[in-house]
């Protein structure tokens, strides 16, 4: 039987393309902004964010995954390990509070995203593409704006 090959986890490949550099968004690392990163869906944690609940303070950003589309899927012989080529879609999102200056949130919120994009930038591999930037201005009732950036991955993996 044909030996089979060591599993690609796309948790390490998502630490090291997408964690990471969000992480790494500080002034002290040459960024505009100190950007607090929680790993999901940051909607979720918003509201603990307007509250300062854990350290948490706003701008923040989160990351997580959207879909997965497998374009190429094969195998040698029936022993072989399965080969496949993947597209990864994901999202990041910045949160950016409204209620400390209305009159520079938009300089602000320019700000946080060219961090994200210098950030991706540093990614070692050309896998990672930024697809789409959406601004969400609050209602008058919230106290945060959004920034949703979409992007894709493409990795191959093997099982």
């Amino acid at each position: 039987m044909a030996k089979i090959n060591e599993l690609v986890k796309f948790e390490d490949i998502w630490d090291e393309a997408i964690v990471n550099p969000m992480k790494s968004i500080t002034v002290a690392n040459g960024y505009e902004n100190d950007l607090c990163f929680l790993n999901g869906w940051l909607i979720h944690y918003a509201l603990d964010i307007s509250r300062g609940l854990n350290g948490w303070s706003f701008p923040s950003v989160g990351v997580h995954s959207d879909d997965e589309i497998i374009n190429i899927q094969s195998r040698g012989s029936r022993h072989d390990s399965i080969s496949s080529e993947n597209t990864r879609s994901f999202t990041i999102d910045v949160a950016v509070d409204v209620i400390s200056d209305r009159e520079t949130l938009l300089n602000r919120m320019e700000s946080a995203l060219r961090d994200i994009k210098k950030a991706v930038a540093t990614v070692k591999t050309r896998n990672v593409t930024l697809t789409r930037v959406k601004f969400q201005i609050p209602e008058d009732s919230e106290i945060y704006a959004f920034i949703i950036i979409s992007g894709e991955i493409k990795f191959n993996e093997q099982w």
